[in-house]
């Protein structure tokens, strides 16, 4: 699976210099096509899938550092 994520370039990324923390995106370092096909399978999954529908839904509501939508759909 690291292997995957790295090739796609699915890693989130923070842009930070010393006491400053910035907001994390996606790296998108990867293979274009293939982040935009992980993207279309995972959607459907969060939809019909209850296991994925919790973890989507535990990473954009936790307290401490939630997540966005896109965010949450790539980790």
């Amino acid at each position: 699976p690291r292997q995957l994520i790295k090739l796609a370039g699915l890693t989130l990324r923070e842009n930070s210099s010393g006491q400053h923390k910035g907001q994390k995106h996606i790296s998108k370092r990867g293979r274009k096509r293939l982040r935009y096909i992980l993207f279309k399978v995972i959607v459907p999954l969060i939809r019909h899938n209850e296991g994925f529908k919790q973890l989507h839904g535990y990473y954009t509501t936790r307290q401490q550092n939630p997540l966005r939508g896109k965010q949450s759909m790539v980790v």
